[in-house]
C-alpha cells in the first residue's frame, strides 16, 4: 500500500505542509531519529520524491496536466465562439 505523501504533516515547524514538500535534510533527520514508525515510513516515502527520477516524473505529469487544461480551455473558447456566431443574426 502506497503512502500518500501529499497529506499534511501535523507536528513541528513544518506543520501544515505536505510531506513531499519538506526539505530533504529534514526528511533524512526524521528517518534517522523519529521514534514513531509511521513518521519514519512517511519520511522515507517522501524522501523518495526528492530523487531525480521522481522529480522528472512529477514534472512530466504536471506538464501534461497543464497541457490538457490548456486544450480544454481552448476547446471551450472555440465552442463558445461558434455558439455565439450561430446565435447572432447576420446583417
Amino acid at each position: 500500500m502506497a503512502l500518500d505523501t501529499t497529506t499534511p504533516i501535523t507536528f513541528g515547524i513544518h506543520a501544515g505542509k505536505s510531506w513531499e514538500s519538506l526539505p530533504q535534510k529534514y526528511l533524512e533527520w526524521l528517518v534517522a531519529s523519529a521514534k514513531v514508525s509511521h513518521v519514519r515510513k512517511m519520511a522515507k516515502a517522501a524522501l523518495k520524491m526528492h530523487s531525480p527520477k521522481a522529480r522528472l516524473q512529477r514534472d512530466r505529469m504536471i506538464h501534461a496536466q497543464r497541457r490538457r487544461q490548456a486544450n480544454v480551455e481552448k476547446y471551450e473558447a472555440e465552442k463558445a465562439a461558434a455558439a455565439q456566431k450561430f446565435a447572432s443574426p447576420e446583417l
